[in-house]
């Protein structure tokens, strides 16, 4: 009998699921996220004793805080990294620089910033010199808190005993800012490295399932992935004119009945080629399938697509194509068919082919529209 997930193996795997946002790096993704839910009992916390102990008016201060940590995590599970990332990197910087220089030194507020120092170390997206630069400016921030809490103008450093124990807590402070700049640059780089590898590995993956191998261009799958995208934009500012051509190679099998299935692959290639070429910028170009390619023209009207496609064909027929010394002529059937701003480009792309398949019972090496 298959054992029950315990609590804290299922908060830790829905913790470490990604935000679905692609290209976001998850290692980020999961720390900001635990960062944020840390914030959300510490800024609380920090707020109860503010109001009890201390400054009252401070607490108010904390609360906020706590409510900015709860909407940073939600948002964590849905939204892109990057504008969260850079609040709390912001927060945290607030936190460490604001109170340190109101309260003193030994509230231990200027921890959050080896805090902030670790989420810039584990951020993908810099690269070395910039990661360099921030550990930098974390030894440069402690140095001058130090001395502006602790130096001169505080007038503490004329007794010998307390100036010495400042010195050996800013030496304490500067060995803990260099040990986890070093600790974090190394750890980072060799995690950022393999989670690297892994989201080109996974891309490359996506991009060959997406892609017909033989041809290298996109299959059926990718075509419907990207008039799903074209079909979102119906009735937005950015809604395009679009019109739809089924074409197939006429009398394929019987290609690959003469001269064998390598000629066959020969002409799938050849006229993949060939239609990219015609295609240029004016939309897209998909194998649907066997001999069958599907286009999409963007911005063409179902009159001009049929007269870019009736000088194509012209083309085609004048022209051969070589195997092993043998001249081999195609032609092909194109139908088409206007996008009506459905909710989908299923029924056009019924309308298509059904028009192919009328010009393939009318003649062949034609257009229908």
């Amino acid at each position: 009998m298959e054992q029950e997930p315990s609590f804290f193996s299922a908060f830790k795997t829905w913790m470490e699921k990604p935000n679905g946002v692609e290209n976001d790096p998850k290692t980020l993704v999961v720390i900001l996220r635990y960062i944020c839910l840390l914030i959300i009992p510490y800024s609380l916390s920090m707020g109860f004793m503010m109001l009890v102990f201390t400054k009252r008016a401070y607490s108010s201060v904390f609360f906020i805080g706590t409510f900015a940590g709860l909407l940073l995590f939600r948002n964590l599970l849905s939204k892109p990294v990057r504008p969260i990332f850079i609040t709390v990197i912001i927060m945290l910087l607030l936190g460490a620089i604001v109170p340190t220089f109101m309260f003193g030194w030994d509230l231990g507020f200027q921890y959050l910033l080896y805090t902030a120092l670790l989420l810039l170390l584990f951020n993908s997206r810099l690269g070395t010199p910039q990661k360099r630069l921030f550990c930098l400016i974390a030894l440069v921030l402690v140095i001058l808190l130090e001395v502006c809490i602790h130096g001169p103008l505080s007038g503490v450093l004329n007794d010998r005993i307390i100036a010495g124990s400042i010195q050996i807590i800013l030496g304490n402070e500067i060995f803990f800012v260099l040990s986890i700049s070093a600790i974090g640059l190394v750890i980072a780089e060799v995690s950022l490295d393999s989670e690297h590898e892994l989201v080109m590995y996974n891309a490359k993956l996506k991009d060959d399932a997406g892609t017909d191998p033989l041809t290298g261009l996109a299959n059926r799958r990718n075509m419907r992935e990207q008039l799903a995208g074209i079909a979102a934009l119906t009735g937005t500012a950015d809604s395009r004119i679009v019109t739809v051509a089924m074409g197939d190679i006429d009398f394929f099998k019987k290609v690959n009945d003469t001269y064998g299935h390598d000629a066959g692959d020969l002409i799938l290639r050849d006229i993949s080629d060939l239609l990219v070429a015609f295609m240029g910028d004016r939309g897209l170009v998909s194998r649907w399938g066997g001999e069958e390619f599907l286009l999409v023209f963007i911005d063409l009207n179902g009159d001009e697509v049929f007269t870019e496609l009736d000088t194509f064909l012209h083309r085609l027929a004048k022209r051969s194509f070589d195997f092993k010394g043998t001249d081999i002529s195609i032609t092909m059937t194109f139908g088409v068919s206007e996008y009506d701003a459905g909710p989908d480009f299923t029924k056009t792309i019924k309308e298509a082919d059904e028009k192919l398949y009328l010009g393939k019972q009318s003649g062949r090496n034609r257009v229908i529209f």
